[in-house]
């Protein structure tokens, strides 16, 4: 499993800091190509182009396919990598990218990740805020 950190800085990350979904947070989910073989490794990069820290966990990324015009949830993308379900702290301006085991066995199609970053306040009731952001979908197999 390879982790890599990096610092990266655009004007355009500081226009947008309002607003409620990811891409007004300023946070997105990337893979490093569109199309990956069967039982291929896929690299999957949180950016968090906020001013402030999000906490994250990529290995325990949700992997969705397209069925019938919608993205549903598979239940496993790899058979026997275990997954620490600890959040890790991304600071502001930053991104980290992991290369995510997948099986062979995944049926061909379209895909994408969905990862749950909790960017550290609560909303009016008090409970924690988490925000879905989803990588653009990617091919597998075909």
């Amino acid at each position: 499993m390879r982790l890599t950190q990096t610092f990266f800085f655009s004007a355009v990350t500081l226009l947008g800091l309002s607003g409620c979904g990811p891409s007004e947070h300023n946070l997105s989910l990337t893979t490093d190509k569109d199309r990956y073989s069967l039982g291929a490794p896929v690299e999957v990069t949180l950016h968090n182009g906020s001013l402030s820290s999000v906490g994250y966990n990529l290995c325990a990324s949700k992997l969705q396919r397209h069925v019938d015009g919608e993205f549903i949830e598979e239940l496993r993308r790899t058979e026997n990598a275990s997954c620490n379900k600890i959040n890790e702290g991304l600071g502001p301006l930053s991104q980290v990218s992991e290369s995510l085991e997948m099986r062979g066995d995944l049926p061909p199609g379209e895909y994408r990740f969905v990862q749950s970053v909790h960017p550290g306040w609560t909303n009016a009731e008090g409970v924690n805020v988490t925000i879905e952001v989803a990588s653009e979908p990617f091919h597998l197999g075909e």
